[in-house]
């Protein structure tokens, strides 16, 4: 299998089926200049799909089960974030940029707070919403350290 990773300037992320039986996962990212952090959590979202053998032209995810496979990729994201943010921090790839590794961990927090939560869990009826969607306005960073340096 191989992979391929493009980038639409509309349109939610998704992995492409092939109808064709290509060996090629081909995961699309929807992001805008320079956002690493929403990148990080769309390609790893989209690869977890990958990796749960969810690109393949007859992949028809469904109920009951496509909550099991969404919950899985979206903590597997999750993860990623977590750790990227930690390395960014401990030993940023570019000299004095540790501080991006707080944005990264900002990001993924606030994601995880815009998870909806069951009415017993919160006190109210959950809201759907996807938390990737409101991250950039809630940043408390300013948009010149959103991305490393040496990238823009």
């Amino acid at each position: 299998m191989r992979l391929r990773v493009d980038e639409h300037t509309s349109g939610p992320p998704s992995v492409w089926l092939h109808p064709d039986g290509s060996t090629t996962a081909w995961i699309i990212v929807d992001i805008g200049e320079r956002d690493w952090s929403k990148l990080a959590y769309q390609f790893g979202h989209e690869l977890g799909h990958v990796a749960a053998n969810s690109w393949q032209a007859d992949a028809k995810p469904a109920p009951p089960c496509q909550w099991l496979e969404e919950a899985m990729v979206e903590a597997f994201s999750l993860r990623g974030l977590g750790r990227l943010a930690k390395d960014w921090k401990q030993n940023p790839p570019f000299a004095g940029d540790n501080v991006f590794g707080d944005a990264i961990a900002e990001y993924r927090q606030n994601i995880i707070e815009a998870i909806p939560r069951s009415p017993t869990a919160r006190g109210s009826p959950a809201t759907p919403r996807r938390g990737s969607l409101i991250i950039a306005a809630k940043s408390k960073y300013p948009a010149s350290i959103l991305s490393p340096r040496r990238c823009q």
